[in-house]
């Protein structure tokens, strides 16, 4: 009996701990799209704030515009009244009869033309000379006897009307003409007034703004209070009501001064739901998530053993291996993608270890550079102390060039013993070839001319040091002799190469140029001998190259001609001084 109700009570614990587990599932995950539900609802109103603000930032936009147009049009129509001799040479008895004045009429209209198009063609310029009853437009003027349209009679109406006195007058007022409001100004002396007219439409046409299915409705609010808009007289009666609002939603107006014409308001309205259409959508894609989910939890747990646990042996066996057991592994996967990815793990070891091999290659070649650099600096510091008992022993017996050239000689060893991986600037790696250039004037004299070609901003640059002295030296020695006088330049200039900033450097001279055999070795890597002497400076300075800027540094080795002008070519990264 005891036996059997141990039974029962471990089949109601395994019973209890299921129920536990598919509700410690459950829960999470219906925690977890609730949350999801709140996220997308709430990103509803975010994009409804996001429409709202773009269309209020692109309504101050052409705000801006708008007010820029108008105080320049304010500023053209004062200098027209005032400074333009066409329409002051108007006279105010002007008539259809005086064909004399017919050629400055034209010159009129073609400035309103030009003005027109200058401010984008929605703005029509005028002048008007009261006396005449004259009224000149973009097309042609109209006198008192002339058939007018319907526009320009009413704004001929409404500008005698401000003139004599009879209507309030602001800087720009409007009328109604064949069914569309317009705005206008105008500016007079004398009798004669300049100005300017646009159509309610074409000005609110920068502010019908729509995004994510709400629109902008602009109108204007006059300084005595009257509003202007757009429309049959069934859509204004509509955007009333809109501006009354309700009880629970008050309507989102947005107002702008536009210079004097009056305030701008733009009423925000919703034309298509189309928010409440994500909603919709959202629950779908909700509910289709849920489905996606749970399908790939049911297949996860289907193929757990059959995909799962291979390649967690996989991972296990991978983390235990050691790297020459995995280059030589043969051993079969059993699956094909880890098959696969084995073979690419291979792959890669190999890779890594060829890596390895060519970093190691590499900084065997820097050190071996940096040895050669040491040797170097140790026989430079024995030179230096040798040059200042020079220098001392030339001042005790007054001999000035032995002394001249013991100083020029000492700042040149002593700029060649500093680290040569440190970059110096520009200017002081020319600094240090004129000091060599004037060491080595007093050997050749005047046999050749050393002149460098270069500007102040590229002078502030990082360089390599003894990068240029190697080239120059060698111009030097190879290409000077005492037959005849050699010109040796060094051209430095910032350009953009494969679409970075790089230093272009070139030192050319009129010498014998190189030699075929130079050349050959310098490509292949050699060093070159020189009357029975091993010159390694050229390859050692390739080396440095190679170490500091790698694959990004390009040198060329050519003649102006066969036998004629050697010239090097460098392009380098450029480096500016932090």
């Amino acid at each position: 009996m005891k036996k059997t109700d141990r039974k029962k009570k471990k089949r109601l614990r395994k019973s209890r701990s299921m129920v536990r587990s598919a509700m410690e599932l459950i829960v999470p995950v219906c925690v977890l799209f609730t949350i999801l539900l709140l996220f997308l609802f709430r990103n509803v109103g975010e994009a409804k704030e996001m429409a709202y603000r773009y269309m209020q930032d692109m309504a101050t936009v052409n705000a801006a515009r708008v007010n820029e147009d108008i105080s320049k049009i304010n500023s053209e129509m004062v200098y027209l009244i005032q400074q333009d001799k066409n329409i002051q040479g108007l006279p105010n008895d002007i008539t259809p009869q005086t064909t004399e004045y017919y050629k400055l009429l034209q010159d009129i209209i073609s400035l309103n033309k030009m003005l027109k198009i200058r401010y984008g063609g929605s703005y029509f310029f005028y002048e008007y000379v009261a006396a005449a009853e004259l009224l000149v437009l973009d097309k042609s003027p109209y006198f008192s006897v002339s058939v007018k349209s319907e526009v320009a009679l009413e704004l001929e109406n409404v500008i005698k009307g401000y003139l004599s006195g009879e209507r309030k007058r602001s800087e720009w007022n409007y009328f109604s003409a064949e069914d569309e409001e317009y705005l206008f100004c105008f500016y007079e002396t004398e009798g004669k007034a300049v100005g300017c007219i646009i159509a309610l439409g074409d000005l609110f046409s920068n502010f019908n703004i729509s995004n994510l299915g709400y629109e902008g409705i602009p109108y204007l609010l006059m300084d005595n209070g009257e509003i202007l808009m757009q429309g049959q007289e069934e859509d204004k009666q509509e955007t009333q009501i809109l501006l009354k609002g309700s009880r629970f939603r008050q309507p989102t107006v947005y107002s702008y001064q536009l210079g004097r014409i009056g305030q701008l308001n733009l009423l925000i309205a919703s034309n298509e739901g189309i928010l409440d259409k994500i909603i919709i959508l959202q629950l779908v894609n909700s509910i289709l998530a849920i489905s996606i989910i749970l399908g790939v939890g049911a297949i996860t747990f289907i193929y757990y053993k059959k995909i799962l646990a291979p390649m967690r042996q996989f991972v296990k066996k991978l983390s235990d291996s050691e790297e020459e057991k995995w280059i030589h592994d043969t051993e079969d996967q059993q699956i094909l993608e880890l098959e696969m990815a084995s073979a690419e793990f291979r792959q890669m070891m190999r890779q890594i270890q060829s890596l390895k091999i060519a970093i190691y290659e590499k900084e065997l070649m820097q050190s071996r550079t940096e040895l050669e650099y040491v040797q170097e600096q140790i026989n430079s510091h024995f030179y230096l102390n040798c040059i200042s008992v020079i220098h001392g022993m030339a001042e005790m017996h007054h001999a000035e060039d032995i002394v001249l050239m013991s100083e020029k000689l000492s700042d040149y060893v002593r700029y060649v013993v500093n680290d040569s991986y440190v970059l110096r600037e520009i200017k002081q790696e020319i600094a240090h070839i004129k000091d060599y250039i004037d060491i080595q004037k007093m050997r050749y004299e005047d046999f050749f001319h050393f002149e460098v070609i270069s500007d102040e901003e590229v002078e502030k640059c990082l360089i390599p040091p003894l990068v240029l002295q190697v080239f120059v030296e060698n111009a030097i020695n190879h290409g000077v002799n005492f037959e005849r006088q050699v010109e040796i330049t060094l051209y430095i200039v910032e350009e953009q190469y494969r679409g970075e900033d790089y230093i272009y450097i070139c030192i050319s001279d009129t010498g014998g140029g190189f030699t075929q055999e130079s050349l050959d070795k310098i490509k292949n890597g050699k060093s070159i001998e020189y009357n029975g002497r091993r010159h390694v400076g050229v390859q050692n300075t390739l080396k440095r190259l190679q170490i500091i800027y790698g694959d990004k540094a390009e040198i060329n080795f050519f003649n102006m001609s066969e036998n004629y002008g050697a010239v090097v070519e460098l392009r380098i990264p450029v480096f500016h001084p932090a």
